[in-house]
Parts: structure tokens; C-alpha cells; sequence
């Protein structure tokens, strides 16, 4: 059955399913620990750089929508609903998609290439799976983001920030500023 005659809020949820089980599968088969995939609280000094990042969500959420314009998912939802909303944009980008591209990816590219090449690499894959949205500001806003995420991911050793970040960017970016810009 085409994805399409599904809400757009379940395409999100059935996109997530099988890539959480491809990556999960991943970690098992490359024997990658949840450690090693960033899955790890940050340390008391790496707090303020996690803090950084978790508020430089805002600007950016903002920033996308304004390339994006997209239409709002939850415009007439209760607040509960909205909450069920948000959680799950949060679990199927925030979370899946650092895991996917900081976790799994960075860790195993760092293998084989420099800090530098690994983090180019990883956010330039990151940068053109944003192609999709059709906007050449949109590829190079996350391109950057995906920079700074990956020099956050490196620095800390936790995906934690990032993902609370990016989760919050696509909360802003679905939910709050089509409802209020």
C-alpha cells in the first residue's frame, strides 16, 4: 500500500520502523555497543556544550521552516495529542537519525577515515538526504548542522544533545512555527 494514503504524521512511523531495525541489526552484526554509538550520558564537562547545542535548536528550527514553509501536522490537535505528536517526531528524527548518522555511521566511518574526513563525510550524506525537501538552502542548512552535530558527537562521545537538538529543530520545524509564524 503506497505510504501516501497514510497522514503525513505516519509516514514518519512507518519510514522509522524498518531503519531502526536495519541499524539496531547493524549494531548487533559489527558487534557496535551502545557506548560506541554514542548511547552514553556526557560527562559533567561536556554538560555546557550539550546545553549549546540543545538551545541552538531554536534558531535553526526556525531557520528550516523559514526555507521550508511546511504545512502544519498537528494545527488542530488537542494538547495531548500534540504532545503524542511530538514525541513522536522526536523519536523518528531526533533519535533515530543521530543514532543512524552520529552513532552508527560516524563510529564506524572513524574507523577507517581521519576525525575530519569522517565528520565531512558522515554530514555530507546527511546534507544530500535532504534533497528530498527540494531546497538547495534546505541541503546546505543541514549539511551545517550535520557538521556540528558530528564535532559535538566526536567531542562528548554522546548522541544525547544532538539528538535532543535535532528532535527539538523538527518539533519547531513541523509543529510550532506553522502554527505560529
Amino acid at each position: 500500500m503506497p505510504i501516501v494514503h497514510f497522514s503525513r504524521i505516519f509516514w514518519f512511523i512507518l519510514i522509522s520502523i524498518p531503519i531502526f531495525i536495519a541499524v539496531f541489526t547493524c549494531m548487533w552484526l559489527l558487534g557496535i555497543r551502545p557506548k560506541d554509538a554514542g548511547l552514553v550520558m556526557p560527562r559533567r564537562r561536556d554538560v555546557p556544550i550539550e546545553a549549546g547545542v540543545i538551545l541552538l535548536a531554536v534558531p535553526f528550527g526556525i531557520m528550516e521552516y523559514l526555507i521550508l514553509k511546511p504545512s502544519p501536522l498537528g494545527l488542530y490537535l488537542a494538547i495531548p495529542n500534540l504532545i503524542a505528536l511530538a514525541l513522536i517526531i522526536f523519536a523518528c528524527t531526533g533519535f533515530l537519525e543521530e543514532l543512524s548518522f552520529r552513532g552508527l555511521m560516524q563510529f564506524t566511518t572513524l574507523q577507517m577515515l581521519s576525525k575530519w574526513w569522517a565528520i565531512l563525510f558522515v554530514s555530507v550524506i546527511f546534507g544530500v538526504l535532504h534533497a528530498g525537501n527540494l531546497s538547495f538552502l534546505d541541503c546546505l542548512l543541514a549539511f551545517s548542522v550535520g557538521v556540528m552535530f558530528s564535532v559535538v558527537r566526536y567531542r562528548t562521545g554522546s548522541i544525547y544533545g544532538i539528538t535532543v537538538s535535532h528532535g527539538v529543530i523538527n518539533i519547531i520545524l513541523f509543529v510550532v512555527a506553522p502554527m505560529y509564524l
